[in-house]
């Protein structure tokens, strides 16, 4: 039976936000009903492309199914704020509309949408200038002017192979690194590299090309890998961070035949960092929450 939506008779209006948080973009979705009675069976997704962009969680929880939510009952003038973590898998520009389907008071089925809004995932084209050290390069990527974010997996091979195949997957788009790579120590396996390139465009709004840090990391006692990008706008760390995953993922895929998956926190969505082997529990150091580590894959 094919249903038909009254779209003349809406009364549930949406409004969306997109920000940037632990490495993925969070795509806030606000219901408001404005029914003068209650709704039910509201459900909640997003439309876009899926070759493009992927739902990774969704908060609260609560209303989680899948990768959509749904509510089972509104109350008139009720509102919801939902949360979709959103993992761009290539960079661009992608159109994500909110659409929303519910049943009214009478038992019709509506449903409601809002215009696209673009999630910008921007990895511009690259100048290496090989000619920083890296106690400056590090002094810009700890300075205020630069905004950090970074994903995560988990160590499931040699960490020394697996820091060689991230320097070489890296090394390849980004360059020739600032410095020879930072052995911390052997055993447990710590080691980190840095790459500086910058935007080969002037940026009009800074007056000059934005400046672009990588920083990968192996550290085998937290049991991680990190891709750390600081950049100086939103969209191209977003876009920066999409690509070198990719290229990693590739890299990884052609030599142990598996593609990693990042690490997220069920409850905010924030990257980890750690994943002691000697513990089964892990805290998110954004929000607080325990998991079990089967649960932030």
């Amino acid at each position: 039976m094919k249903v038909k939506f009254k779209t003349s008779a809406e009364k549930v209006e949406l409004k969306r936000g997109v920000d940037f948080v632990g490495g993925c973009v969070r795509y806030r979705v606000a219901v408001e009903g404005g029914t003068d009675m209650a709704i039910s069976g509201l459900g909640l997704s997003l439309r876009m492309a899926a070759e493009r962009i992927r739902v990774i969680d969704v908060e609260p929880r609560v209303y989680r199914k899948g990768d959509r939510a749904r509510i089972s009952n509104m109350a008139p003038e009720q509102s919801e704020s939902i949360d979709f973590y959103l993992e761009p898998l290539i960079c661009g520009s992608i159109p994500v509309t909110p659409v929303a389907v519910y049943i009214d008071a009478f038992g019709d089925t509506q449903m409601a949408k809002k215009d696209p809004l673009m999630v910008v995932s921007k990895c511009p084209l690259i100048i290496n200038p090989g000619e920083e050290n890296i106690a400056k390069v590090r002094n810009v990527y700890e300075s205020q002017d630069i905004i950090r974010s970074f994903r995560s997996f988990e160590l499931e091979h040699d960490p020394e192979r697996s820091f060689d195949l991230l320097r070489e997957a890296i090394g390849g788009w980004a360059g020739k690194p600032v410095s020879i790579p930072i052995y911390e120590s052997q055993k447990p396996f710590k080691a980190e590299i840095y790459y500086y390139v910058l935007n080969q465009n002037p940026d009009e709004e800074l007056g000059r090309r934005e400046r672009i840090i990588i920083k990968t990391r192996v550290d085998e006692e937290n049991n991680v890998a990190m891709l750390n990008i600081g950049a100086e706008k939103n969209p191209t760390i977003n876009g920066v961070l999409t690509h070198i995953w990719q290229l990693a993922n590739t890299r990884f895929g052609e030599v142990f035949g598996y593609e990693f998956k990042a690490l997220h926190c069920p409850e905010c969505g924030a990257s980890f960092d750690n994943l002691d082997k000697s513990k089964d529990i892990v805290i998110c150091k954004y929000c607080g929450k325990s998991f079990e580590k089967k649960a932030l894959k």
